[in-house]
C-alpha cells in the first residue's frame, strides 16, 4: 500500500490504540520524537511518502517525510525526517502486540538537528472481545540518547485500559496510565492520568479526565489537570 500527500505519521508510527482514551500528548506519539524535532502531525501534517505491507502475522511500514511541515514551500531545503516501524501480533484472540520502530531527522536549517532513536510498544489483551470491547495493559518507550539527542533523551509510558468495568455498563471504558519523560539536564516530567469514557447513547460519550503533572516540561511547578469532553462516535 503506497500513501503519498499530506499525511498526519501518527496516524500510522509510533502510537497504540491502547492508549487511545488518555488525553496527555506523553501517551500519544512517542515523546522522544515530537519532543526534539519537528514532526508532521496534527495540526499541521507535512507532505510525505510511506510503503505499508502486511503478511500474516507481521506488518511493515516505512516512510520519509518533509523536515519542517511548517513550511510547504521548501521540501527540497528543509530536510527530512524516515520512520520504519515493525509490528508482530502472537497468534489466538489474546495474543499480545510487539512494535519496534527507528527514526532518523535531518535538517540542515537547524544546528546540530541531526536526530535518531528508537522506540517500541508492547500491548497485551485481557480479554477476548471485539477490538473496541477488549480490555488490554500497554508499555511503550523510546530512546534518543545520542550527544546531539535534543533535549528529551530518554521516554516510558505504561497503563490499562479496561472494557466494561461496571456491570450493565457495557460501552463504558476506565482508562488510566504513567508516563515519565526524561529531560537533558532538569528534572524529568511525569504524569499520572486517570480517565472514564462514559457512554450516553450509541454514538455519545461524556469524559471526565484527571492528570497530575509533576516538573512540567522540567521548570514549572506540579500541576492537577481536569478536563471534560463530550465524544460524538460515527459508525459505520
Amino acid at each position: 500500500l503506497l500513501r503519498v500527500g499530506l499525511i498526519d505519521l501518527n496516524a500510522y508510527f509510533a502510537v497504540t490504540e491502547a492508549a487511545g482514551s488518555l488525553i496527555n500528548s506523553s501517551f500519544g506519539i512517542t515523546p522522544t520524537i515530537t519532543g526534539n524535532v519537528p514532526t508532521s502531525t496534527f495540526p499541521k501534517p507535512g507532505y510525505g511518502l510511506m510503503l505499508q505491507s502486511r503478511e500474516d502475522r507481521w506488518q511493515g511500514r516505512v516512510g520519509v517525510f518533509q523536515g519542517d511541515p511548517n513550511d510547504r514551500s521548501s521540501l527540497e531545503r528543509a530536510g527530512e525526517m524516515a520512520l520504519g516501524e515493525m509490528v508482530h501480533r502472537l497468534p489466538g484472540p489474546q495474543g499480545a502486540i510487539y512494535k519496534l520502530g527507528v527514526w532518523q531527522y535531518a535538517n540542515p536549517r537547524l544546528a546540530g538537528a541531526a536526530h535518531g532513536g528508537l522506540y517500541g510498544m508492547w500491548v497485551q489483551p485481557l480479554t477476548a472481545r471485539g477490538a473496541r470491547e477488549r480490555s488490554r495493559v500497554f508499555l511503550q518507550w523510546g530512546a534518543n540518547p545520542g550527544a546531539h539527542g535534543g533535549d528529551l533523551p530518554y521516554y516510558l509510558g505504561l497503563g490499562a485500559d479496561l472494557a466494561a468495568p461496571f456491570d450493565g455498563r457495557a460501552q463504558d471504558r476506565f482508562t488510566f496510565g504513567l508516563a515519565r519523560a526524561w529531560l537533558r539536564d532538569l528534572p524529568a516530567e511525569t504524569v499520572y492520568e486517570v480517565s472514564y469514557l462514559r457512554g450516553l447513547t450509541r454514538s455519545l460519550f461524556l469524559q471526565p479526565d484527571a492528570q497530575y503533572v509533576r516538573h512540567p516540561s522540567g521548570t514549572l511547578p506540579d500541576a492537577w489537570v481536569l478536563i471534560l469532553r463530550l465524544h460524538f462516535t460515527l459508525y459505520e
